[in-house]
């Protein structure tokens, strides 16, 4: 009868014992699903914000240019403005173009 009376107590400790790991493992789950949508967002905003930046520093150049030739076309442009040719990139290599 005590080792029957044991047994149940073990048992009864085992059960406790899983049932704390279980919650445990529910809330690790929870926490580790929040801080990978956390760090999702925040990738996806930071990728967001470099395209951003990467699309101006090509369209800025580019629509500078653009305004430039059509005052040359039209007759009115005035050549003795230089583009910005500092840019490193064929943009740059348009302006440095532009202004021979």
């Amino acid at each position: 009868d005590d080792l029957k009376n044991e047994l149940i107590a073990l048992l009864d400790d085992i059960q406790s014992y899983t049932q704390e790991a279980s919650l445990q493992a529910e809330h690790d789950e929870q926490a580790a699903i929040v801080w990978i949508a956390v760090t999702s967002a925040m990738a996806v905003g930071f990728a967001l914000f470099i395209s951003f930046v990467i699309g101006r520093s090509i369209t800025v150049p580019i629509n500078e240019l653009i305004v430039r030739l059509k005052a040359v076309a039209n007759g009115d442009g005035d050549l003795t403005v230089k583009l910005d040719e500092s840019a490193r990139d064929e943009t740059g290599i348009m302006a440095h173009e532009f202004n021979k």
